[in-house]
This record gives C-alpha cells, sequence and structure tokens, in this order.
C-alpha cells in the first residue's frame, strides 16, 4: 500500500508519518531527506527542479508498504510519479491556514547547545520562552539561524508566506487531481491546526486493515 501525505511546510508532516510509521509498521520516505543524500541544494528554500526531483525519487524502491511526504509537490512531478515509480492507494492532505503556518514557524526555536528543538508559543512565561528545558541554554529562532546561513527568510515573514503561496499554487492542485478525477485513489483531508490528527489511530487502524 502507498500513502501520500501532502500538506504546507510546517503542517506536521513528518510528525504525522512518523506517528503513523509506528502504528503500521509502514516505511516513511521523506523527499527532502532524499534530496539531502543526494547532495540537492536545498538551500534557497524555493522548488527544486523537477527533473532533479523525479531522478532522486525514481531511484528509491517502492516496493514495500510506505508512507510518502514532500513528493510531489507540482502536476510535472505527480505524473511522473504515477508513469514510473507508485501509484498512491491513499491521499492524506494536512490542511492549515497560512497564518497558523507563520506563527508555528516563527515560534520553533533550537538550543545550540544540545539540539533541542522548541516551539516556544506553548510556553506561558517569557523565561521559559528563552531557555532550554534541557540544559538551560539560550534559544535561538530557526528561521532566523536560516535566514543567517542561507538568506531565504531573512527573520521575515514575507519568505514564509511565499513558501504558503507555492504550495497553494503547485501543489493543492495535486489534491484535486486525486478528488476529482476518477481514478479510485482515497482522499481524506484533515485540519492539523492543533500540531496532531487526531483521526491518526482511525487512520492506522483502516490502513492495517486494508493490508491485512
Amino acid at each position: 500500500m502507498k500513502v501520500l501525505v501532502i500538506g504546507p511546510n510546517n503542517c506536521g508532516k513528518g510528525i504525522f508519518a512518523e506517528l503513523l510509521s509506528r502504528k503500521t509498521g509502514f516505511q516513511v520516505v521523506e523527499c527532502q531527506k532524499e534530496l539531502e543524500k543526494n547532495k540537492v541544494d536545498i538551500t534557497t528554500g524555493r522548488l527544486i527542479d523537477d527533473e532533479i526531483v523525479n531522478r532522486t525519487m525514481g531511484n528509491i524502491n517502492f516496493d514495500k508498504n510506505v508512507i510518502l511526504t514532500g513528493y510531489p509537490r507540482t502536476m510535472d512531478q505527480n505524473k511522473y510519479m504515477l508513469d514510473n515509480i507508485l501509484k498512491p492507494d491513499l491521499v492524506i492532505v494536512l490542511n492549515i491556514s497560512e497564518e497558523t503556518v507563520v506563527g508555528r514557524t516563527l515560534g520553533n526555536y533550537i538550543c545550540p547547545e544540545c539540539g533541542t528543538i522548541v516551539y516556544v508559543n506553548t510556553r506561558k512565561s517569557s523565561k521559559e520562552k528563552s531557555l532550554c528545558h534541557n540544559c538551560g541554554a539560550n534559544l535561538q529562532q530557526i528561521e532566523k539561524l536560516k535566514s543567517e546561513e542561507y538568506d531565504v527568510y531573512d527573520h521575515k515573514e514575507k519568505g514564509i508566506r511565499e513558501k504558503y503561496n507555492e504550495y497553494m499554487c503547485h501543489t493543492y492542485p495535486i489534491i484535486n487531481y486525486y478528488k476529482y478525477s476518477g481514478n479510485n485513489v482515497i482522499v481524506w483531508e484533515f485540519d492539523n491546526s492543533g500540531g496532531v490528527v487526531k483521526n491518526q489511530n482511525d487512520i492506522a487502524d483502516y490502513i492495517k486493515y486494508m493490508t491485512s
């Protein structure tokens, strides 16, 4: 069985895929990690050329049950995937608003000492928001670090909103394709503004039933 997890940046695709993997035993394949393994430069923050992405994903063995995230991101990638790589059985869409993406992205901090990642918007006091709960070091904003190293976001909302708009323009049409093209692919959409899909147990039970 092949499962696609689709959603904008910081919607929780990776976490959801890992949780679903633990419940089903499915392998998780993340496009971004595969690109990094192949030394593709992803630091621009922009969509990678379709040919490069397709070539990278085309070299992966998808014979096993798999949960795929981050691919396809364009209609051309989707066509290549269907013709050459795999045909999905289930598409899970994690919806999240643009404002939630902005708040969540700018609220991600990292500890430079121990590497702990913290979402500070869930913390109440200013002290809790500034210090790592593991080692006590001062936290640093992830997007600010990205901007200093890659000049992608420039510690502003502009880049985050541009990426969300890219998703709506280039990736969201893929969802509509599976919903309305009559290809017998099941599409489930969920509001993931809360951070974790509440229906994950039901989804896992369905997957296990379909593969039993």
